[in-house]
């Protein structure tokens, strides 16, 4: 083809086609605010093993382990150490001291007047007992339970002659060297509760008491 003819079919195919001006502009649609929806959250749940905090084992102090020619003090959470030295003097006490150290240590340093023995570190088994061994074991009756233990070897007037103990206990407090076995007793003694005890401990424990003063009896 020669240039003469190629030259206006080429001018031809440059110009716009006559459809183009019929034909809209393509325009980008607008965009929509995205719509969050937040679903709620679940409600909290605890974990089906979880459990609720112990309940922490009344505590007492110095002056309510002492008895003092005053008044009893008003009930508290950490009660005075003279109620211990009161309980001591009470026949039959409806309180129980209980020293939860080794005979070994008991025979060095003495105990609180009036307090019975249970040691927990070598008997740790003490508190699930029935009432019949803990009575042959240690020598005074589980607090909360009958004065005559059945199925035991000691008769009701050897067991009225033991140190304290059965159902003429109302409360019981642990005391050990310087408060943490006595605390341990104090937790593993719970069951006593659903008998009708109460379970203490003396926080100072012997520590506190020799460093006080307190009475002491070999």
């Amino acid at each position: 083809m020669s240039n003469k003819r190629l030259l206006p079919l080429l001018t031809h195919l440059a110009r716009p086609s006559p459809l183009s001006s019929f034909l809209p502009a393509i325009r980008p649609s607008p965009r929509l605010p995205h719509a969050h929806h937040h679903q709620p959250l679940p409600p909290h749940t605890h974990h089906p093993y979880s459990t609720t905090p112990p309940k922490e084992p009344k505590s007492y102090t110095f002056e309510e382990v002492t008895p003092i020619p005053t008044p009893p003090p008003q009930p508290s959470l950490t009660p005075p150490t003279t109620q211990i030295q009161t309980l001591s003097t009470t026949q039959p006490p409806s309180t129980l001291l209980i020293d939860v150290r080794e005979p070994s240590e008991l025979r060095a340093t003495g105990r609180i007047p009036g307090a019975v023995n249970l040691p927990l570190t070598s008997h740790p088994d003490a508190f699930w007992l029935a009432e019949a061994d803990f009575l042959e074991r240690f020598g005074f009756r589980r607090p909360g339970s009958s004065s005559a233990a059945p199925g035991s070897s000691v008769s009701a007037t050897e067991a009225a002659d033991k140190e304290g103990g059965g159902q003429d206990v109302t409360e019981v407090v642990f005391y050990c060297k310087a408060g943490v076995r006595s605390r341990a007793a104090a937790r593993l003694a719970r069951g006593w509760e659903g008998e009708g005890v109460r379970v203490g401990e003396y926080k100072g424990s012997w520590v506190e008491w020799v460093g006080r003063g307190g009475v002491v009896e070999q």
